[in-house]
């Protein structure tokens, strides 16, 4: 990750020899914890729904290598309860060939 030009955050992907530098682009205007699938063809992140600009709940969000094709994984939002304010900030993910389900962490305010 780098911060570009405009200040958001970039997502770059290199060979170790540093041939094949490639940019990810992310419609998100902050994303974190990165993570490749084993075979290199998603990514996952965690993100902001753009589609919720309110919540402050994150999902996970998988990232074709291939053709860029974006999918939410996960569909977490706020909850509030007696006037507490309870939302999910999925911060742990495993990569394997079927994604699954990510741990998650609840915050409260």
């Amino acid at each position: 990750m780098q911060l570009g030009a405009d200040g958001s955050l970039q997502l770059r992907r290199m060979n170790a020899d540093g041939t094949g530098d490639l940019q990810f682009g992310l419609p998100f205007t902050t994303f974190d914890f990165p993570i490749f699938s084993r075979d290199g063809t998603q990514l996952a992140v965690s993100a902001l729904d753009p589609a919720l600009p309110i919540q402050r709940s994150q999902n996970v969000f998988s990232l074709s290598t291939t053709t860029g094709a974006v999918n939410e994984l996960t569909f977490y939002g706020d909850l509030v309860s007696d006037g507490v304010i309870i939302y999910n900030f999925p911060n742990y993910k495993r990569s394997r060939p079927a994604w699954r389900r990510p741990t998650t962490g609840n915050r409260r305010s």
